[in-house]
């Protein structure tokens, strides 16, 4: 019989209660090392066509890096850079797109607010975690191979130093070696035990050394290692140019998810290899899903590198010059980097494309009959779209200076100008612009002959400009111990460019005057971007009778961070200030208009197994004082986290995080003055009486946020398998003491339990979760209910993988949406409030099935093939009515070389 496991599944208010994303966060980061982010969606096998992403960043910066995940293992896995691993933590959360309920994310609550926070552990704190140990009376040093470590077949040599107070003798010590006892091989002492194993495979091993006590075998330690094989191809290409190693894969996948059916073909490959001097790597990835009427969904890379010195990049990139200017955006083009005098001055270039063009596919005009009165009616002629969509290309182009390596100094300048091909384009603005295969209709003619009735549905998009300066400073002083960081830039935008630079005919029409001098600065500048009337700030104050330029203040921006790592104590303070007229077009996920303060301190205690994090922050928003209200913002964080050397004890991570905003403004509203909470609170705007006039005011903000999360995990042997069980919870309560319906409440709770077993190749996961939340001051519940049971097992030498998992969940939601009413009757502009929509609640209740298996057979190492199928049940009642069950099939042929 086959085990089976369950494995969590956190469904917080999906669309049909059957997608969520699966997530176990790690108990820690290395700094200075690269990371992988592992995730799945429940009842979904990862394809390219669902892109998932994973957005990070230092805790107290103020973007995310926004990381593609990549498919392996039919899990999604983020990689994330060393450069991102710095102390104290990081914070990150998951997206995953273009799923038939929508998006998905994890947190499922707010993740950019709220997202997941792990800490960070510098490189030489975990190595004695990770080397050295106590387990049952036990203190162990492992000194070859070190856990994760990449040896080649010919060096493989275990060797582990044992001390213990207690007489053991050599008779009660072994050795398994992928799962299997050679304790009669090795050599074994009291204090010693060493192992030199024979024709040893590429792959990765297992070791494990343990204690016989009273008839019980106990494990004093287990890791694993991989070994490589450097006279195999992929490894002499590394000394061979022509000799590359790489991989290529073609599939077909048929899948049906919300009723829609598609049937779709990809390919893909990889290709890498160099010299000590010359290095390569190119990739492609080709879909049946490309199209015209979208952005690109094929890929192509290519990064040619020569020694240190210089490096082009060609293709789809994902460049990373200065958070404030480019940061987690993919763009097609070619970016070169010149690295010189030992890499203490080097230059950046980058030109390409952040948008291709998608035209715009217009249709047939049509006269619209509308009744004006009882006996009178009238007629307009409309041009509308034959299909949803368009889009300018979006051509960039940018470059960097820098001087320094970081050791200890570097400064980078940098330059970003994007602007939009207007010429990429035609839309059509009046009648006088249609071409006449539109014109020469019954209809056409008849617009023809009363433009005054014509109109037109464009799309809504308009040819956009922005020019960014940068620049970076980074210092780091007694061996790292100091470091300080800062980030300064300023940018323009403007929002229409389509009717060419500001000029004096322009301003005159506009009401203003413009000087010849300042439409020639115009002129010049124009080339970094064209300046008119639809700046989001324009450098220059324009009145009836002259001209001033001046900087506005809210194009700026800047993040300055210190970092102190002293007597076991990692102080960070960072100071930001973004201004609300900042934009990047090439920066996703930054956050305008506010300003503000974090100082957080790491303590590292008990050998550095127990680190204590506590932080404050204090932000506004209105940072240049241009709107009525101010909203403040402080943040309270206390995270515990215990890492035992002794496997006897736990891994336990305790969070706490306190956040409260308030704008000072009251609830106020004269209408309402009398009334009890739920109508006074409930007010659909903010009015007071001034001077005898009824004015509205801005709307209040006061609310606080609690969130507690904790993960215990704990490592153990059983039924000769290593275990790992873990479980984890996490509780959110928003409090709103401004809007009546502004509170929201949500806890989950999951069990789990993962398995290796020794003797036989077969992993195990055994988790089951609960999952509540209420919004809307409790007209909205929801509880959820999930588990899953999953296997794999390898046979064939480990040349056949086979896995399986069947779901489970329940969903019970009652929802109900707010309507509008009026105090006294009449409704007006001033006395409307919110109340419960008595005939919008409804109960929804349903149970979904997920099965999902596969396989995976590599006929040798060149060859293999791959089978993914799942099919989702859902059974509901009440709400949206029959929910029609998805189905998803995928074989794939994956050739390595």
């Amino acid at each position: 019989m086959w085990p089976v496991a369950v494995i969590v599944v956190l469904m917080v208010a999906p669309v049909n209660a059957r997608q969520s994303v699966l997530h176990q966060a790690p108990d820690f980061f290395v700094s200075g090392r690269e990371a992988e982010i592992r995730f799945t969606v429940s009842g979904f096998t990862p394809s390219e066509s669902q892109p998932a992403y994973v957005l990070i960043r230092e805790t107290g910066r103020q973007t995310f890096r926004r990381i593609r995940a990549e498919i392996a293992d039919n899990s999604y896995v983020a990689k994330i850079s060393a450069g991102v691993m710095s102390p104290p933590s990081v914070e990150y959360y998951i997206l995953v797109e273009n799923l038939p309920g929508g998006q998905l994310s994890y947190p499922p609550a707010s993740p950019d607010d709220f997202p997941v926070t792990v800490q960070v552990i510098p490189q030489e704190d975990v190595v004695t975690y990770r080397r050295t140990g106590v387990e049952h009376n036990v203190e162990y040093t492992i000194l070859t191979p070190l856990p994760d470590e990449r040896v080649p077949y010919f060096d493989v040599a275990v060797a582990v130093a044992l001390y213990s107070e207690l007489e053991i003798g050599d008779s009660e010590l072994g050795i398994i070696w992928n799962r299997t006892d050679v304790s009669d091989q090795a050599d074994i002492s009291g204090r010693f035990v060493s192992y030199i194993p024979q024709n040893v495979r590429p792959g990765t091993h297992s070791v494990e050394i343990y204690r016989i006590a009273d008839d019980r075998k106990l494990t004093i330690v287990r890791w694993d290692f991989s070994v490589y094989d450097p006279d195999a191809a992929f490894e002499r290409a590394v000394n061979n140019p022509f000799i590359p190693y790489g991989s290529a894969e073609v599939g077909y996948r048929n899948q049906s998810f919300g009723g829609f059916n598609q049937n779709m073909l990809t390919g893909q490959t990889r290709l890498a290899g160099g010299t000590n001097e010359f290095r390569y790597n190119l990739s492609a990835l080709i879909t049946s899903e490309e199209t015209s009427r979208l952005q690109a969904q094929n890929r192509y890379s290519a990064d040619l590198q020569y020694r240190n010195i210089f490096q082009v990049q060609l293709g789809d990139l994902y460049p990373d010059m200065n958070p404030f200017m480019i940061s987690g955006r993919r763009i097609l083009g070619v970016e070169t980097a010149v690295r010189t005098l030992r890499q203490n001055l080097n230059f950046y270039f980058l030109f390409g494309q952040l948008n291709r063009r998608v035209g715009v596919r217009y249709g047939e005009i049509e006269k619209q009959i509308f009744q004006v009165s009882e006996n009178i009616s009238d007629s307009v002629y409309v041009l509308g779209l034959r299909e949803s969509g368009g889009a300018y290309r979006r051509d960039i182009l940018a470059a960097r200076l820098e001087v320094g390596n970081n050791r200890p100094f570097r400064l980078g300048l940098n330059m970003m100008r994007i602007q939009d091909d207007t010429s990429s384009l035609t839309l059509f603005d009046n009648i006088d612009d249609l071409p006449d295969r539109l014109l020469s209709t019954p209809i056409g003619a008849e617009a023809r002959d009363n433009p005054d009735q014509f109109r037109i549905n464009n799309p809504g998009i308009r040819p956009q400009g922005n020019f960014v300066l940068a620049t970076d400073i980074q210092f780091n002083a007694d061996r790292n111990r100091i470091h300080f960081q800062s980030d300064m830039a300023a940018s323009l935008m403007n929002n229409d460019i389509s009717a060419g630079i500001l000029t004096e005919e322009r301003a005159e029409e506009l009401g203003y005057f413009i000087d010849s001098k300042t439409v020639s600065w115009i002129e010049r500048f124009s080339w970094f971007i064209i300046i008119n009337e639809n700046m989001n700030a324009t450098p220059f104050r324009l009145d009836e009778d002259q001209t001033e330029v001046f900087v506005p203040s809210g194009i700026f921006a800047n993040h300055n961070r210190m970092q102190l790592n002293y007597f076991n104590h990692t102080l960070s303070v960072q100071y930001r200030w973004v201004g609300p007229d900042y934009t990047s077009l090439a920066s996703s996920g930054l956050r305008r208009d506010y300003s503000g303060f974090l100082i957080s301190d790491r303590v590292r205690f008990l050998s550095n197994t127990l680190f204590i994090t506590g932080s404050f922050e204090n932000y506004r928003d209105n940072v240049i004082n241009n709107r009525s209200s101010t909203t403040w913002t402080n943040g309270y964080r206390l995270n515990t986290s215990w890492f035992p050397a002794d496997r006897d004890f736990p891994n336990i991570s305790i969070g706490i995080t306190y956040q409260d905003r308030d704008n000072g403004i009251a609830r106020t509203n004269p209408w309402f003055a009398a009334e009890p909470a739920v109508i006074r609170n409930a007010a659909v705007r903010n009015i007071s009486i001034v001077n005898g006039d009824t004015v509205v005011t801005a709307t209040p903000r006061n609310s606080s946020t609690l969130q507690i999360t904790g993960t215990v995990s704990k490592q153990f042997e059983w039924l000769d398998a290593t275990n790992e069980a873990s479980i984890s919870f996490s509780n959110i309560a928003t409090r709103d003491n401004g809007f009546y319906y502004g509170e929201f409440n949500g806890f989950n709770l999951s069990l789990g339990l993962r398995s290796l077993l020794r003797r036989i190749p077969m992993k195990v996961n055994m988790t089951a979760s609960i999952s509540r939340s209420e919004s809307l001051a409790g007209l909205n519940s929801t509880n959820i209910a999930g588990i899953n049971a999953a296997v794999s097992y390898e046979f064939l030498d480990q040349r056949l993988n086979v896995f399986g998992d069947l779901g489970y969940a329940s969903r019970t939601s009652d929802l109900q949406s707010l309507t509008i009413e009026s105090m006294g009757g009449e409704l007006s502009v001033f006395n409307k409030f919110y109340v419960p929509d008595a005939e919008s609640l409804v109960r929804i209740e349903s149970n979904s099935y997920i099965v999902r298996a596969g396989s995976r057979f590599n006929i040798d190492w060149n060859h293999a093939v791959a089978l993914d199928l799942s099919y989702n049940n859902v059974v509901s009642k009440g709400g949206f009515g029959a929910i029609p069950n998805d189905r998803f099939l995928q074989i794939r042929y994956i050739f390595n070389l």
